[in-house]
């Protein structure tokens, strides 16, 4: 049984298990004595999409992803590609080797972040052999997000344009076909076309005028690049004169550069690139790990189930793969993890030697389950919010909030003073005193407050009763007088 295919199958293995079955559908069938270039064809037509696909990860961390396709109608199951790589080792092993689903379709991203995470998940192979790639920025109120350096998504980490060009760079076949900016001027976020417009005229004229690109590097330099505007109709005749306008110019640029610029060559090879774009995508397992040969040797378990089939090893359950994370850090914090980033914090006591906080886990091994954990694993920035929501929490529910349990939890102003709370994210002054945010400040506030409400209400209740106890023995003393007379 021959084949020219390499990677994760080897059709000629015969110490696999199912080798038997792999030659005899390989002698039977009929579709094997076609040409392999008509059977490429046929791929080509079974896994093309008429629509664009937007990847999304099925889960945090992992390099499994949901392929959606985009339409008037969105469709959630799994592309043709998926099934059909179910029917046999063969044809898995030959979409595999040719990649014909990341050839013939589009792939569409609306965020940066997720275009990093994609294309540090999927082998290189693949990655060499995606052809489309449409982007539709989230638009702000003034330019595109996609056009700049200044990067940023909701972990808070930056991300530049450079990371997203060493991908790109990775990418063969993009390079030979088209990466194209869809800019819709219609977008209800978008409050001043014109200026979009006129700044993208800017740009196309001299990529390196953004003000942004500090590196010197930007994808409207890109041979390949190219920018669809949509203005709705009827276009302005402005609008209409600015856009032929741009295109001319991106056009004249992409004829006066030529092929792809040398800087950009030199990304695909450049390693700190690469690795710092794996740290932003945050993946347990990378392309590159996913088709690592030696699993015994791997650091990090087995990467995926075809990495197993690889080391002839098969498994039935095709589960996302899951890295085995320490519960804690080395400064002894938490780790987030899928099992630890949607808990609750029910309760915080002062303790010894620590203050205890009690944590309902909602994920995992022990979801439903409550532990107590040392206040300290939860100082650290990421877990601040969990403690914000406590203490909102408490307050929320403040007529029902006795003074005893306000006195038995330490308040915001102590968690401040605690020792290490500094590593909450609260920036310290020249006097290494600890600049509180505007959000804590106004949770000591109110905790302050109605704490002292409390009180002066604890304190008239026995103010209250004691005049009671009072006048109930004076009354009690006056009857027993009357009495004796």
């Amino acid at each position: 049984m021959a084949t020219n295919t390499t990677g994760v199958v080897n059709l000629d293995d015969q110490e696999h298990p199912h080798f038997h079955l792999t030659k005899r559908n390989y002698e039977t069938s009929l579709f094997w004595r076609l040409p392999m270039e008509l059977r490429l064809t046929i791929y080509e037509y079974a896994v093309y999409e008429e629509n664009a696909i937007d990847p999304s990860t099925t889960c945090d961390h992992s390099n499994k992803f949901h392929h959606y396709i985009v339409g008037w109608k969105q469709r959630y199951e799994p592309p043709t590609v998926v099934p059909l790589s179910y029917t046999c080792r063969a044809i898995y092993a030959e979409l595999q080797y040719y990649c014909p689903f990341y050839k013939v379709n589009t792939f569409t991203f609306q965020e940066p972040y997720i275009l990093i995470k994609y294309l540090v998940a999927i082998t290189p192979q693949r990655r060499n052999n995606i052809w489309w790639i449409d982007l539709r920025p989230s638009m702000g109120t003034h330019v595109p997000l996609w056009s700049f350096d200044q990067l940023k998504h909701r972990s808070c980490r930056d991300i530049s344009n450079d990371e997203i060009l060493a991908l790109l760079s990775q990418c063969g076949g993009l390079q030979k076909h088209e990466l194209r900016l869809n800019q819709y001027l219609t977008d209800y976020k978008v409050r001043n076309p014109l200026a979009v417009l006129l700044r993208c005229l800017t740009w196309a004229m001299d990529p390196l005028a953004i003000e942004e690109a500090t590196t010197g590097h930007s994808m409207w330099s890109l041979p390949f690049f190219r920018v669809r505007f949509i203005a709705g109709e009827p276009t302005s005749p402005i609008f209409a004169r600015l856009i032929s306008t741009i295109d001319d110019t991106l056009s004249a640029y992409r004829q006066r550069i030529g092929d792809s610029p040398q800087w950009f060559l030199d990304m695909a090879k450049d390693s700190r690139l690469l690795d710092s774009a794996a740290k932003i995508a945050d993946l347990y397992f990378t392309g590159e790990e996913r088709i690592a040969q030696d699993k015994a040797g791997s650091l990090r378990g087995p990467p995926s189930s075809r990495t197993r089939s690889k080391c002839q090893a098969v498994y039935d359950n095709l589960g996302t793969p899951v890295r085995v994370v320490p519960k804690y850090n080395e400064e002894g914090i938490l780790t987030v993890t899928p099992d630890t980033k949607y808990l609750f914090i029910r309760q915080i006591r002062w303790g010894k030697p620590d203050v205890r906080c009690e944590v309902l886990w909602t994920q995992g091994p022990n979801k439903g389950k409550t532990s107590w954990e040392d206040l300290s694993v939860f100082l650290a920035p990421q877990w601040r919010g969990r403690l914000l929501c406590f203490y909102t929490g408490m307050l929320r529910g403040a007529k029902d909030l006795s003074l005893q349990k306000m006195q038995d939890t330490p308040s915001p102003r102590d968690i401040v003073e605690f020792e290490g709370a500094n590593s909450l994210g609260f920036r310290v002054d020249a006097k290494g005193k600890p600049r509180i945010t505007l959000e804590w400040k106004r949770l000591m506030k109110q905790w302050d407050t109605q704490r002292s409400r409390k009180e002066i209400q604890a304190r008239n209740e026995r103010l209250y009763f004691a005049k009671r106890a009072k006048f109930t023995s004076l009354m009690t003393a006056s009857k027993y007088r009357t009495r004796g007379k």
